[in-house]
């Protein structure tokens, strides 16, 4: 699966900030194995990715997996697309 940021890019928020430092940016390439998903950085603007590629071991529905959204003021399960479609999530996160 691939994770977009359309006109903007990620860690560029106080909470994102938490997560990577802006001293130790991603580059393109920078990949991570975080047991059973792997996250690799396809492209990256001048504070974080704008489009990363999740490689999931088990389906992406499965129960193993708890994909987030924040939506109505809370965090919400998000189910992903089937293959070769696409949806768009607005952005809402306070």
């Amino acid at each position: 699966m691939e994770l977009e940021i359309v006109d903007g890019q990620m860690f560029t928020t106080v909470m994102e900030g938490l997560f990577r430092s802006a001293r130790q940016p991603l580059r393109p390439g920078d990949a991570f194995d975080l047991g059973g998903l792997w996250v690799s950085a396809l492209d990256v603007g001048d504070r974080g990715p704008t489009r990363l590629r999740l490689e999931f071991e088990d389906a992406p529905e499965s129960d193993r997996y708890q994909l987030l959204v924040f939506h109505d003021r809370a965090f919400r399960r998000f189910v992903p697309p089937e293959p070769g479609r696409a949806v768009e999530i607005a952005h809402e996160f306070p």
